[in-house]
């Protein structure tokens, strides 16, 4: 999530990517692996494969790397193969527009804490969770979130949504920086003439 400018308020939205477990999930396990995704926890798994050369569920650290991080495609693909998703756009019709709304509802939050000016923005790492019924979840909202290529696909997507960060940040203050001349230039004479009035007061 980009909050690009604080005064006004304006957010954009940007694909994220799906962590999943590297074990079958059983409710009925104790595992922590199995029910939390995060890679603290299979940091040392993939290590080991790299160290020792092994396989762990048939799979190399780098394919590990790659399998556990996943797309929204693959995830509308796998709800749709599985007819869990009945709807081809549900990506475009339901789930991106439900991303958008849960980011609004956070900014919202936190939105009177704000310094009040157009020159801040910050990029946020949003964590969410999503149930059965594909209700979402907000679980973090992490300023300044690790911008780490760890797969081909995540080193992909990071490099294109921090191309877009860099193309809205610069061209908002291209239009600010081009109507403030644009605004000096209009009022110039004016300008001129009150600084010339304090001169000789």
């Amino acid at each position: 999530m980009l909050v690009s400018s604080v005064n006004p308020m304006k957010i954009y939205y940007h694909d994220g990517f799906l962590r999943v477990s590297l074990e079958k999930y059983d409710k009925m396990s104790l595992q922590q692996g199995m029910h939390l995704t995060n890679t603290e926890l299979t940091k040392k798994v993939v290590k080991d494969c790299e160290k020792y050369g092994t396989k762990y569920n048939g799979m190399t650290a780098d394919e590990l790397r790659d399998f556990q991080m996943q797309t929204l495609e693959q995830l509308a693909e796998h709800l749709i193969a599985t007819g869990q998703v009945t709807d081809p756009n549900w990506l475009d019709n339901y789930l991106r527009p439900e991303f958008k709304r849960a980011y609004r509802a956070a900014a919202k939050m936190i939105e009177e804490r704000y310094y009040k000016s157009s020159d801040v923005f910050e990029m946020y790492g949003v964590d969410l969770i999503m149930d059965k019924d594909f209700r979402l979840y907000i679980i973090e909202v992490n300023a300044s979130p690790m911008v780490v290529g760890t797969s081909s696909k995540k080193t992909a997507l990071m490099k294109n949504m921090l191309t877009g960060l860099m193309d809205i940040i610069f061209a908002q203050q291209y239009s600010r920086t081009s109507r403030t001349l644009k605004f000096l230039q209009k009022k110039r004479d004016k300008i001129m003439k009150t600084n010339k009035l304090k001169k000789y007061r």
